[in-house]
């Protein structure tokens, strides 16, 4: 199955916080459901701390660090026995997504072998609005995609920086499919703009539905509309996603979709598409770091245009390097 999607609803009890003071302290309430404030930072404050604010602003730290990782989409938070621990990955992801200057990562004094934020600092206002402003640079009003086009942009930077160590045919190869990624990212874009308020659109994919059902009633069988999925006749927003990224849903898929109608079939695409970028994303960014660019590039050029298929693919390649 492919990784949870973003979420950006988990961070709002860290969002809108206004207590006055830049350098207020921040604190968790009890149940876990509210942030407070516990008085001002100084730092003088550094020496006379005890122990029960340490363990305090260790627990607020903690639950930002799992906030952000779900709504960033970020994989390597684990908990048992409700001890929460930070794997060195989910840390540099963080770090590469919202800045060093802005996350301030020593901070949290994550263990590095145990993995917890051991380091007792309050966490401020000041810190905190800074941590949640650089976020919604990823999490805010467009479905995902800013996010993945910054993603797009590190992978990018990462190639340029290997570019002596890499074939240039390789290279080639991976730019030629993160081109069909950002194809990805601007029919989204496009269909946000355009699809959801186009009732005309809606109605000619309600008709052709009806006629894909009628046809099936008539015995001319679920492998043809499976196989016409991609045509005008059919689905005219599945053949607008086939001219505008020259991908396709598989046969089985298409069977599937012939069924949704208007807004259900615009809203399993636009699923589809976030997944695709999102493993797409996060097996070229794996694959540059375990230096297996030329195996996933070649693995992706034989699966040709079919989107579930190439998630699969996606899939199993990051299993792999797992399990190495």
């Amino acid at each position: 199955m492919p990784p949870e999607g973003i979420d950006p609803s988990a961070l709002s009890k860290f969002q809108n916080l206004n207590f006055g003071n830049d350098d207020s302290i921040a604190h968790l309430s009890g149940d876990e459901n509210e942030i407070t404030s516990s008085g001002t930072h100084h730092k003088l404050g550094n020496v006379f701390r005890d122990d029960d604010d340490k363990a305090e602003n260790n627990r607020i730290r903690t639950e930002l660090l799992k906030s952000l990782g779900q709504a960033l989409g970020l994989s390597g938070v684990s908990e048992k026995d409700g001890v929460v621990t930070f794997s060195s990955d989910f840390m540099d992801k963080l770090e590469e997504l919202l800045g060093k200057d802005v996350l301030h990562r020593d901070s949290f004094g994550i263990d590095g072998e145990l993995g917890t934020v051991t380091s007792g600092k309050p966490l401020t206002q000041r810190r905190l609005t800074a941590i949640i402003d650089k976020t919604k640079l990823y999490t805010e009003a467009d479905d995902n995609q800013g996010f993945y086009r910054q993603k797009l942009d590190i992978i990018r930077g990462e190639l340029d920086a290997k570019v002596k160590a890499i074939k240039l045919e390789s290279i080639n190869q991976a730019i030629e499919e993160f081109v069909i990624v950002e194809k990805c990212i601007d029919f989204l874009d496009k269909e946000n703009e355009t699809v959801a308020p186009d009732k005309s659109l809606e109605q000619k994919e309600q008709e052709a539905q009806k006629v894909s059902r009628k046809n099936m009633k008539l015995g001319q069988g679920a492998g043809r509309s499976a196989a016409g999925a991609g045509s005008a006749s059919q689905s005219p927003l599945l053949e607008s996603l086939r001219q505008y990224t020259g991908l396709t849903f598989s046969k089985q898929t298409s069977a599937t979709l012939a069924s949704l109608e208007g807004r259900a079939l615009q809203k399993h695409i636009q699923h589809a598409l976030l997944a695709y970028v999102r493993l797409s994303c996060n097996a070229y960014s794996s694959a540059l770091r375990h230096g297996c660019l030329e195996q996933l590039t070649d693995r992706m050029r034989k699966t040709g245009h079919d989107i579930d298929l190439r998630m699969r693919k996606l899939i199993e390649f990051e299993a792999e390097l797992r399990s190495r």
